[in-house]
């Protein structure tokens, strides 16, 4: 997918620096979530969603999650210089830190859903999401909660669907990526509806 369809994909960052930083949420949001969806168009990859179906993760899967979020990151830093990765470790970090503070109670979550911009508006993150509710209301899921950025994501999409926004709060990490404030927002669906 283009680097313009991440979060982030036109900062100011070294492209080495964007391109490793989101390989290593992509394989982080893979190794977190039990559920792997993929879509493509003419054997191109154009969406993605990895979600958990497992629950609120414990606080040691969170630490888990948190030692090798800043292994990867602390890896960037030894790339390209830690005068030019502190701010973006800094920033993920705090970011991390008030998801894990603030993330409402839920037992399905999305850690991942991202449409290659050149195909979006044509229903392909609609049908990823859709398949992925119908998957959890079948696993007996009661909450689905998804964290995103306002800018940089459609929340609209997700208050389409009934979506309310259980969470907000200023996104360091998305700040820094997008050169302006960012708000990071966790929604909630509830499933038994």
């Amino acid at each position: 997918m283009s680097v313009a369809a991440w979060p982030g994909g036109n900062s100011s960052l070294p492209q080495g620096v964007k391109t490793d930083y989101w390989s290593l949420l992509v394989d982080l949001a893979y190794e977190y979530s039990d559920v792997h969806e993929v879509a493509c168009y003419n054997d191109i990859v154009v969406g993605v969603i990895f979600s958990r179906m497992t629950g609120t993760p414990s606080l040691m899967e969170t630490i888990a999650f948190l030692r090798v979020y800043l292994s990867g990151l602390f890896g960037i830093a030894r790339k390209v210089g830690a005068a030019k990765s502190f701010p973006l470790e800094f920033r993920s970090a705090l970011t991390e830190l008030k998801i894990l503070l603030k993330n409402p109670e839920s037992d399905s979550e999305v850690a991942l859903l991202v449409v290659d911009d050149k195909f979006r508006g044509i229903g392909i993150g609609r049908h990823l999401l859709e398949r992925h509710i119908e998957h959890a209301k079948r696993k007996g899921a009661h909450i689905l909660s998804v964290y995103t950025t306002d800018p940089g994501c459609n929340w609209g999409f997700y208050e389409a669907y009934g979506f309310k926004r259980a969470v907000e709060f200023e996104d360091d990490i998305g700040s820094y990526l997008e050169g302006s404030r960012s708000k990071g927002l966790i929604f909630t669906l509830d499933l038994k509806d």
